[in-house]
């Protein structure tokens, strides 16, 4: 029986503590805003719209164990539509609150909003091992997981409430690393590889699944199968085990079971053949790589001397690329599209946030977006690079600084372009910040071992990394107090962005909508026709759909599932005509519309409807000092209103401490009729008291004509309606000197009856 020298126990107890220190680190940061997603005065509000609906698909799916469902008719309302997304991650989600044992709506919302911090934490520990395997060292992997906890990349997609598939892409990439570098390490030792080959495919087969943008784990396999080629020169055994391993195996591997994942499954039915959604275009791919490694396989065989590595290699993807194009057409069209997708050349992705490039805000260069995400460490990314191109293609030989390099190149150049890779790219982030730090502190390393004080470098370092990683936390420092703050209604809102708000006063609404509106339907039925639908700006619709529980007409999946919808969506916040807004919402049956503030200077045009809507209340309004008149929106009537918040730049000259959100019902409207002077302007007014205290006097004019009859529309009635916009008293209509008043009664709004006003007389 040998023992464990002293040294060596020691050793593994100090990288045990700090292991866990950084997993401790890495929990702290990750639910350090838990006031913002768990109030208590509400539901759980999840960071980021598009955790809503998977928190949505993840109920069906624990509804109906295991099958997630594949329509959805409160989505794309009227028609119904089926979600872009795979369902694999909200499988999982269930599966895990299955065996949690979430049985109420309550508990199945707070465990998932844990879901994404314990995907973090485990990224952190599986980033433990595969740092060991690529940096060979201790001390550097445990700097790799001590960026990673804090990693601002990683936080944003991990913290507490974050539902999304993103947040498990650092688990994956972690995962695929450590298959990979495994399967390099049997390569350099000349070991049989058909093993870790095949679980390397298989794990980039799953992560596509979970998210298709992992497309690019195929490509950062071929280039360094390419460059392993080249590094291994004329070894025809070490080229044909590469040839046949990774080349054909993992490929072949992950085109199955892509191809198993997407057999007759409606995402890949509805993708077609499309990048930015899983479609056949993904195990295409791969079954395309395959079978370019098998002709590289055959050449090899049969031209092995003139031929070197490389010309087999091109010469294969020459016949094979032509092989598949002429197979499948549609590959060669997937292609366009894919750039397109990638470099945001069409209106959709180049309004979603997270397609900006990472060192442009605007037109403008900044590297603040890199530092909140990487830390001031991105700067030392470059010379990690460089190193790990000498150690690859030079006499060592190193088949894992060969792959790191081509994960930070493929991974780091695909953020560049757009921040959604962010989280992707943190783990190689990581990796590279902890291994550059690493040799440069190792001469001060060296030098304190003569001391004592040697045992207080490693917190030294783990300071260092907090330090350069401090920017990635001020955000989460600055959401909890703001929330904080935001928790008491009684105070008056601080001044923060819209962005920050949001979240928590959208959801608040829906709430409203929900409690407040008739259904649409029964929710859980996804075989029956909602009645109704709700008309938002696109970018909003998930919590609507999940937290109101009623159909949208587009929602965050923006122009994926059917561009007419979108562009409505759009073109009814540019009209100017209350008939054409009133036209798109009855084109798509919706009863509903939901304003907020313009997202952009641009679309601060008062006589716009919505704006007009949003920010004077529908009503008719005279400018004295331009003589510009805003003529009454006669058919929406507004239900209920967020409280006023100051949304700052966005609002540049439009009325201030407007609502972050207002609902508005599209009604008839009762019309008034009656008779005055000829040519004589009349006026209607209705004092009004929303539910939040606020109150306003919405007024309609009209003129008479030649004969004194006159017409007005009035959206609202004279009854009490609690909790909801009621009138403060009747409704008086003046010409004149004169006044009548009357009441209206909620039939006659919604109904769109005829109310014969008394003649006008004077007070």
């Amino acid at each position: 029986m040998t023992s464990v020298p002293a040294t060596s126990r020691g050793r593994s107890v100090l990288v045990a503590v700090a292991l866990l220190a950084c997993v401790l680190v890495g929990v702290v940061c990750r639910v350090m805003n838990f006031p913002a997603v768990l109030p208590e005065d509400q539901r759980v509000v999840f960071y980021g719209h598009d955790s809503y609906y998977h928190m949505a698909r993840t109920r069906h799916a624990l509804e109906d164990f295991p099958v997630v469902p594949e329509f959805d008719p409160y989505l794309h309302f009227p028609e119904g539509g089926a979600p872009i997304w795979p369902p694999w991650f909200d499988l999982l989600s269930a599966c895990l609150l299955k065996v949690s044992a979430a049985d109420t709506l309550s508990v199945q919302e707070t465990r998932a909003a844990f879901l994404p911090p314990l995907y973090g934490v485990l990224a952190i520990l599986l980033l433990y091992p595969v740092a060991r395997c690529l940096l060979e060292s201790r001390g550097m992997a445990l700097a790799a997981c001590a960026a990673l906890s804090v990693s601002g990349g990683s936080l944003f997609m991990t913290q507490i409430g974050a539902l999304d598939h993103h947040a498990i892409m650092g688990l994956l990439v972690a995962g695929f690393l450590g298959v990979g570098a495994w399967t390099g390490r049997r390569l350099l030792n000349n070991q049989p590889v058909v093993g870790p080959a095949a679980c390397w495919g298989a794990v980039t087969a799953v992560s596509i699944l979970l998210w298709p943008g992992c497309l690019v784990f195929l490509a950062i396999q071929q280039c360094w199968i390419v460059s392993w080629m080249l590094i291994r020169g004329k070894d025809p055994g070490s080229l044909r085990e590469l040839l046949k391993g990774p080349g054909l195996v993992a490929h072949l591997t992950a085109a199955v079971v892509l191809a198993v994942g997407c057999h007759d499954s409606y995402w890949a039915q509805n993708g077609q053949w499309t990048l930015s959604t899983l479609s056949w275009l993904h195990p295409t791919v791969a079954a395309t790589l395959a079978l370019i490694h098998g002709i590289a396989m055959r050449i090899a065989d049969k031209f092995s001397s003139p031929w070197g590595p490389l010309g087999w290699t091109l010469g294969a993807f020459v016949l094979g690329s032509t092989l598949a194009g002429v197979a499948v057409p549609e590959l060669r069209e997937s292609v366009s599209e894919s750039l397109q997708w990638v470099t945001k050349d069409e209106q959709f992705q180049a309004s979603v946030r997270e397609s900006r490039p990472l060192f442009l805000a605007g037109e403008s260069l900044t590297r603040g977006l890199a530092a909140e995400t990487l830390g001031w460490t991105f700067p030392v990314l470059p010379l990690a690079l460089l190193g790990w191109m000498v150690r690859g293609f030079s006499t060592r030989r190193d088949p894992q600084s060969v792959l790191l390099l081509w994960t930070v190149l493929a991974l780091g150049g695909l953020t560049v372009i757009q921040a959604r890779f962010v989280d992707l790219f943190s783990v190689p982030a990581a990796l590279g910040s902890a291994w550059v730090l690493g040799l440069l502190c190792q001469p001060f390393w060296n030098a304190a071992k003569r001391w004592k004080p040697a045992a207080a470098i490693p917190w030294l370092l783990a300071g260092l990394f907090l330090w350069c990683s401090r920017p990635c936390l001020v955000y989460f420092e600055g959401q909890y107090q703001r929330w904080r703050e935001l928790r008491d209604e009684t105070t008056p809102p601080p001044q923060f962005p819209v962005s920050v708000l949001s979240h928590w006063e959208l959801s608040r609404t829906a709430d409203w909508m929900r409690t407040h509106t008739p259904p649409a339907g029964d929710p859980s039925d996804l075989n029956a026709q909602p009645d109704y639908g709700v008309l938002a700006y696109w970018d909003i619709g998930h919590m609507i759909q999940y937290v109101a529980e009623r159909p949208v007409v587009v929602n965050n999946f923006g122009d994926d599932l059917g561009g007419q919808h979108y562009q409505d969506s759009m073109r009814l916040h540019e009209v100017e005509s209350e008939q054409e807004a009133v036209e798109i919402l009855r084109k798509y049956r919706a009863r509903y519309l939901v304003t907020k503030p313009p997202p952009s200077q641009t679309e601060q045009i008062a006589w716009r409807t919505v704006i007009q809507l949003h920010y004077y209340d529908g009503k008719f309004s005279e400018n004295s000092a331009t003589g510009q008149q805003l003529p009454a929106l006669q058919r929406f009537r507004l239900l209920h209103e967020s409280r006023p918040i100051e949304v700052g730049e966005a609002a540049a000259g439009l009325p201030q401490n407007a609502a972050l959100y207002k609902v508005w019902e599209l009604v008839e409207g009762a019309t008034l009729k009656g008779r005055v002077a000829p040519r004589a302007a009349v006026l209607a007014k209705v004092r009004l008291k929303t539910g939040r205290g606020r109150t306003f006097q919405y007024q309609a004019r009209s003129v008479a004509d030649e004969s004194g009859d006159y017409e007005l529309v009035l959206p609202y009635s004279t009854e009490v309606r609690p909790e909801t916009v009621s009138a403060m008293g009747p409704v008086q209509v003046r010409s004149q000197g004169k006044v009548a008043e009357l009441s209206v009664s909620e039939a006659d709004v919604l109904e769109g009856n005829v109310i014969q006003v008394p003649e006008l007389s004077k007070r």
